[in-house]
Order: structure tokens, then C-alpha cells, then sequence
């Protein structure tokens, strides 16, 4: 926990009562939020240019911000935790043989179950 941080549970104790807030985080390696915003971010990457590409990597910078500012992450959680699992969840499945191989599976899985449907045999 971030000495001074504006935590929400102490500027507004009534919500903590009536919604289950979170604003702080006894252990808080790696930033899952920050995990899933990079996947995305990265993910757009592969696929947008020029403003598109910006407007990504603002939202994922942005989306982040919430946690960081509540203290409930430090910024190297965001960055390095994040970073890391958007990494291996992003590359694995892209750069890797299992995209084909999963694609490949996913084609024939529809014909194998419905063998008897005329517009699935080969």
C-alpha cells in the first residue's frame, strides 16, 4: 500500500458496506487487469495502424490507471506482472504452431460431430 494513496473504502466507507470494493491488495503481483489490457492492446497491435493503434495503447494506458491511482498495484506490477502474462498469452497461441494446429482442429470438429449432414462429408 502507497503511503498517502486516495483509498475509496476511507473516502467513501458506505460503498465498501454495500459493494465489494477493493482498493487495496495484500499481494498484488501481477496486475491481472493490467494482464487483460495488454492482451488487448497487443492483440490490436497485430491488426490496427495509425490512430487506431494509438487509440489501443491509450485505452489499455488509461484502463490501467484506476488501480494504480487507488494503490491497490504499483506501477511495476502494471508493467512487469502485466507484461509478462500478456506476453506468454499473447505469443503462445500467435506464434506458435498451436494457432494452426487449433484452427486446423476447430475446422474439422463441426464435420466429425455431424458426419450424417450432407454438406460436412468430404
Amino acid at each position: 500500500m502507497v503511503e498517502g494513496a486516495a483509498r475509496l473504502t476511507e473516502l467513501f466507507p458506505g460503498w465498501a458496506e454495500r459493494w465489494d470494493m477493493q482498493d487495496s491488495a495484500t499481494r498484488s503481483v501481477p496486475g491481472d487487469h493490467a494482464s487483460a489490457l495488454l492482451i488487448w492492446a497487443m492483440f490490436i497491435s497485430l491488426l490496427a495502424r495509425n490512430w487506431r493503434l494509438l487509440l489501443a495503447w491509450t485505452m489499455a494506458a488509461v484502463f490501467m490507471l484506476p488501480r494504480l491511482m487507488a494503490g491497490a498495484h504499483w506501477g511495476s506490477d502494471a508493467v512487469v506482472g502485466g507484461l509478462f502474462l500478456a506476453l506468454l498469452g499473447l505469443v503462445w497461441p500467435c506464434f506458435t504452431p498451436f494457432a494452426c494446429k487449433a484452427s486446423e482442429w476447430l475446422e474439422k470438429a463441426p464435420c466429425r460431430s455431424l458426419a450424417c449432414v450432407p454438406s460436412c462429408r468430404r
